[in-house]
């Protein structure tokens, strides 16, 4: 188990690096929060964000404990963000691109 979290650990680590290469992590993260946020329109606050993305955690990962962890964290990271552009409006490949930035997941200023 130990070495489990210090895999993960040092994955979380090398994400700044691949970021500013315009890596995996700023794809993946577009995707899940583009889809993520599209789940959630019509959500009326920000809990009820939090509890349709955990949700979608759910479905989307399935047992992929790793793939969970992952999509959880987003979610840890990025609720007030997603609430933030749902109240906003605009397309969804626009508001998780801005998501993504500010959890530092791509490259950018945080617009939020």
């Amino acid at each position: 188990m130990k070495t489990f979290f210090v895999a993960v650990i040092a994955a979380l680590a090398l994400t700044g690096q691949m970021v500013s290469a315009g890596g995996l992590f700023c794809g993946y993260c577009d995707s899940l929060v583009g889809a993520g946020i599209t789940y959630c329109e019509g959500a009326k606050t920000e809990t009820q964000v939090e509890q349709l993305l955990n949700k979608y955690c759910d479905e989307v990962v399935g047992s992929s404990s790793v793939g969970k962890m992952v999509c959880n964290l987003l979610v840890d990271e990025g609720v007030q963000y997603i609430w933030k552009v749902i109240q906003k409006g605009g397309t969804p490949s626009d508001e998780a691109q801005a998501v993504c930035q500010c959890i530092d997941l791509c490259s950018g200023d945080c617009s939020l």
